[in-house]
């Protein structure tokens, strides 16, 4: 670990205690876009929860690649994405 990196953690730990409810948003989003993690299909969100969008980046280097992208965005639940990016999560 460097000071930077340390540095970092600390902030998202206090931002954590700061905002629980934030926090609880922030891991189940990442839980609902899990299945793009496991393709390798890059996404980000705005972090302050604003803007409903879902950037995504897929790295094509073969027909698998592309099976597996497609399949990894047709079971992506969005609507879920929405309802738990306003705030509607499992407390």
């Amino acid at each position: 670990y460097t000071s930077k990196t340390d540095a970092n953690n600390f902030i998202k730990e206090v931002k954590t205690n700061l905002y629980p409810l934030k926090s609880k948003i922030h891991n189940q989003l990442e839980e609902t876009l899990s299945s793009l993690d496991r393709n390798n299909i890059k996404y980000n969100y705005d972090e302050n929860l604003e803007k409903e969008k879902l950037n995504i980046s897929i790295e094509i280097n073969s027909q698998k690649n592309i099976d597996d992208a497609i399949k990894s965005l047709k079971d992506l639940k969005y609507e879920k994405f929405l309802d738990i990016f306003k705030g509607n999560i499992n407390v």
